[in-house]
């Protein structure tokens, strides 16, 4: 499945004004060479078509006249058009370049440069450029690979300049568009421009004694972020220091509590095990006593049967005997029923 991304196609949705010639807006341009009083005013269409003509259009120009022009979106005509002219008119990419630079550009612009910008990468770098990585240090780090071998280039200057500006196509969507690092950016440009550390510590020498104000206030700018980076960098190092420290802490009670529910559950353990003899010895000790308990209760019966048939039974007939008797002997059964009584209760004892 082909994956998209917002910046990757252009739209060929068509404004409802397309069939209309477009909106054109008058900007002062130096056509004399002279100062500012010398510029005469120009007509410019708001169309990518006009920007990429053959007749340089100053980037601020062009984005007033889209903004005055109130261009929602180019035609999908003016789109090819201009894609045919920039292989004449800008093969270094410095219009586009310049286009791209600037900052709170028109919704229009906005949609098409970034992919413009991209198109130009893959062009210069077709094997090389992947706008769907997800992490913008590791694209940084693949193209600058690729462009610095132009940049080094002593003997070609086209070469030379194409590569440059194709570093700064890539910075500016990097850091615009991918959120690259500004102090990220810095740092790994110094490989490109300066083989060892000696070369760029005499370059920064010879930007503060014999460079422009603006070049040592750019300077001053790039020192402040890497002190601040520092800065961030130590407070980050202490912040993780810390968070390790409280780790190590709570590993450390976690261990001390882990040992002691081990004690405790050895403990609990051995109790067990005791209870569980202590069961298994009174269940025995249960048994014992009822099979002892059956036996003398089947010796209880035995006896209790050999006393009734053996003597109770035939005295209390003797009994009976006496008293059925004509006439009647009472006190013989008076004397067999004693009897019979005397020996329950001999038995009893």
């Amino acid at each position: 499945m082909t994956k998209s991304h917002p910046e990757m196609s252009h739209t060929s949705e068509t404004p409802p004004s397309a069939t209309e010639a477009p909106a054109t807006a008058k900007v002062r341009r130096n056509t004399k060479g002279g100062d500012d009083s010398s510029a005469e005013e120009v007509v410019v269409s708001p169309t990518l078509a006009t920007y990429f003509g053959t007749s340089p259009v100053p980037a601020a120009a062009f984005v007033k006249a889209v903004r005055t022009g109130k261009v929602r979106r180019f035609t999908e005509a003016d789109i090819q058009e201009a894609s045919a002219l920039i292989a004449s008119t800008d093969a270094h990419g410095r219009r586009l370049l310049a286009l791209a630079s600037l900052s709170k550009l028109p919704d229009a612009i906005e949609r098409w440069v970034w992919v413009a910008v991209q198109q130009r990468i893959r062009a210069v770098l077709p094997s090389d450029f992947d706008p769907l990585q997800a992490d913008a240090v590791e694209t940084y780090d693949t193209l600058l690979r690729q462009i610095s071998s132009s940049i080094s280039s002593g003997e070609d200057k086209d070469q030379r300049e194409v590569g440059e500006t194709l570093l700064r196509l890539c910075l500016v969507w990097l850091v615009s568009r991918r959120s690259l690092d500004n102090w990220t950016a810095f740092e790994k440009l110094k490989a490109t421009f300066f083989k060892d550390d000696v070369a760029a510590a005499k370059a920064a020498r010879k930007v503060l004694t014999r460079g422009k104000i603006a070049d040592i206030s750019n300077a001053s700018a790039v020192a402040g972020l890497a002190r601040e980076t520092i800065r961030e960098a130590r407070s980050e190092a202490e912040i993780e220091k810390r968070r390790q420290a409280t780790l190590q802490s709570q590993l450390n009670a976690a261990h001390i509590a882990i040992a002691e529910i081990r004690g405790e559950v050895e403990r609990v353990s051995r109790e067990r095990d005791s209870l569980v003899q202590q069961l298994q010895e009174v269940k025995a000790q249960f048994e014992q006593s009822r099979q002892h308990s059956g036996h003398d209760i089947t010796d209880l019966k035995t006896r209790q049967n050999a006393l009734l048939q053996e003597r109770v039974v035939p005295m209390v007939s003797d009994a009976i005997d006496a008293l059925e008797m004509d006439p009647p002997a009472p006190d013989i059964a008076v004397r067999r029923l004693k009897l019979a009584l005397s020996s329950i209760e001999t038995e009893k004892q």
